[in-house]
Parts: structure tokens; C-alpha cells; sequence
């Protein structure tokens, strides 16, 4: 396996994907591109929510995906927590 990607869904209205990660030995050669489109032609009607890692934004935003206004998170553990709302 070089790369994954995992979704959950309602399959009639609401999406989101959590993880899609490729090898990096294997980044560049458009595999995070199809995984993201085989997400997205099984969930063909409902709207996506994308939870991505800091820095990738430019790769999701070629591929159609806009950042959104408002998001808002509670971890576990406090550390974990200020790791990513800082």
C-alpha cells in the first residue's frame, strides 16, 4: 500500500473525509488526487467537510475544496488540544 484516504458519511447529504496520506516516497505522481476523487464519486451528492494537515491546504484547494470560516474542536487532553488551536 503507498497511500489511503478515509471518509464517513450519511451517503444522501453530509461527508467528510479524515485522513488521506501517501507515502512520501510516492508524493507528486497525482496518487492523493485519485484518492480524492474516489472519495468523492461515492459520495456524488453530499457536501464535504475536509479535516487537513496544516500546510496542505494549497494541494485541497486545486482540487476544488475551499476553507471555511468557522471550525472548532474539544481533545482528550489539553496538549493535544494546543497543538492545533494555537
Amino acid at each position: 500500500m503507498i497511500g489511503f484516504g478515509r471518509a464517513i458519511s450519511d451517503g444522501e447529504y453530509q461527508g467528510a473525509i479524515y485522513d488521506v496520506a501517501v507515502f512520501p516516497e510516492a508524493q507528486g505522481k497525482g496518487i492523493g488526487k485519485v484518492i480524492i476523487q474516489a472519495i468523492l464519486d461515492r459520495l456524488p451528492n453530499c457536501n464535504i467537510i475536509l479535516y487537513a494537515t496544516p500546510g496542505m491546504e494549497g494541494f485541497y484547494k486545486k482540487l476544488g475544496f475551499g476553507a471555511m470560516k468557522t471550525g472548532m474542536a474539544v481533545f482528550t487532553t489539553p496538549q493535544a488540544m494546543k497543538k492545533f488551536t494555537e
